[in-house]
């Protein structure tokens, strides 16, 4: 039998969760993170997207901290039995969508927040477990204007000042070069010559090409 550990949380329905079962399986990599909750909680910490392991009638397997999280906030998403599903009934049928039996592939849907604005982005894909069992990995993520995305360190990477890093970083976060401006209480010229600065070191003319050249330097 799979041993979970109960994590306390707010709400009783987090520590109350069942988790379903899979037969014994030789595939090391899928016994691991059955018998350890800790990997999944890894990888959500690596890329901020909860995670979970489903069997094919929708329930847990297993799943990383970040994930009862969102269950524990009684908002969105809740289990029943041992199954997640979304609290708003509407959307009950497009989730069993991503733990019913598919040949492969990764299967996306998008559910709408229903106190914030924004959505979930919840994504599966489909592993064999053993005797033919199918395995579902799901990853919830949030999506919302409130959310603001995480970027490497810029100034070793392209040998930028401190100012000029700090600059770019605000930039891509969203703020406007006068916003950056009011910030520092730096004049709108002085945030233009960084940037000006900036679009010379990284090899671009305006902020439509730094922005492509950077997307794949995002780390979440």
């Amino acid at each position: 039998m799979l041993a979970v550990e109960t994590v306390e949380t707010r709400p009783s329905n987090v520590s109350a969760l069942r988790f379903g079962q899979l037969s014994p399986s030789p595939d090391l990599h899928v016994e691991l993170v059955q018998q350890n909750p800790a990997t999944l909680s890894c990888w959500e910490a690596l890329d901020g997207r909860a995670r979970a392991l489903l069997n094919a009638a929708g329930q847990l397997v297993n799943c990383g901290q970040s994930l009862r999280r969102i269950i524990g906030e009684d908002r969105d998403f809740r289990a029943v039995s041992g199954i997640i599903q979304p609290i708003d009934t509407r959307y009950q049928a497009r989730f069993r969508r991503l733990h019913q039996p598919r040949t492969s592939g990764l299967m996306t849907e998008v559910f709408p927040m229903r106190h914030d604005d924004g959505h979930w982005i919840c994504r599966s894909s489909t592993l064999e477990a053993a005797a033919g069992e199918s395995l579902f990995a799901l990853t919830i993520q949030r999506a919302s204007l409130e959310q603001s995305s995480e970027w490497i360190e810029f100034r070793d990477v392209f040998d930028l000042t401190n100012t000029e890093s700090q600059v770019l970083g605000e930039c891509l976060r969203g703020l406007t070069p006068q916003a950056i401006a009011d910030c520092h209480h730096l004049s709108i010229n002085t945030v233009r010559t960084h940037f000006r600065h900036i679009y010379e070191k990284l090899g671009v003319n305006n902020m439509q090409d730094l922005q492509r050249k950077l997307s794949g330097y995002r780390l979440r």
